[in-house]
């Protein structure tokens, strides 16, 4: 494990990382997001943290299960930010991203990296793992560090994401919510998008 400088470091590079993402390099979100997740997932695997990786037994079963439950869970969201009146955040979303399929490949490299520092590094190296703690904690950081995007609707959104794909990573392995993690994203925001 590495010393607690090099943790602090760590743990403190996505709340830099996310705001120059979502609100800096806003023009460029697909990109910078790219950039960002590859840094701190291989931080994660140079600095030795990653625990709970590979997949278990039945992953391709769980894979899809999770990415449905997922969906269900986004679609219902979605119908209800629209009855809050906060149908504008989800379109926000989709405006930033965009829809054309080649981001396919960038989405791929950021469901994987994401699950790699977020599941594997910080919920299973460090909550679970280092400090003792229960996993669903991991799913707190990874919604707050949303708040600088402005849109309380994707900070709602990472919590749902956190707890879902956290609870599929201790049950069967940061591989398998990678997995899931991508799938979804290829769901939600190419073939089947909400808005």
């Amino acid at each position: 494990m590495p010393g607690r400088a090099a943790l602090t470091i760590y743990v403190a590079a996505p709340w830099i990382l996310w705001p120059l993402s979502f609100v800096v390099f806003r023009d460029h979100f697909i990109w910078a997001m790219a950039a960002s997740t590859g840094l701190i997932g291989m931080a994660t695997l140079l600095l030795g943290v990653a625990e709970n990786l590979g997949p278990r037994r039945r992953w391709p079963l769980a894979a899809v299960a999770y990415t449905a439950l997922l969906y269900t869970a986004f679609a219902a969201g979605n119908l209800l930010a629209e009855a809050l009146g906060m149908g504008r955040g989800v379109e926000e979303v989709y405006r930033m991203v965009g829809r054309d399929p080649i981001l396919a490949a960038p989405l791929a490299w950021i469901g994987f990296w994401e699950e790699v520092y977020w599941r594997a590094g910080l919920q299973e190296g460090i909550v679970s793992g280092r400090l003792r703690l229960p996993w669903p904690l991991a799913s707190i950081p990874y919604a707050l560090v949303h708040v600088s995007t402005g849109n309380p609707v994707l900070v709602a959104a990472a919590l749902v994401v956190g707890l879902t794909l956290g609870h599929e990573a201790h049950r069967y392995g940061a591989a398998v919510s990678a997995a899931s993690h991508v799938a979804w994203l290829y769901l939600v925001l190419l073939a089947a998008p909400l808005r």
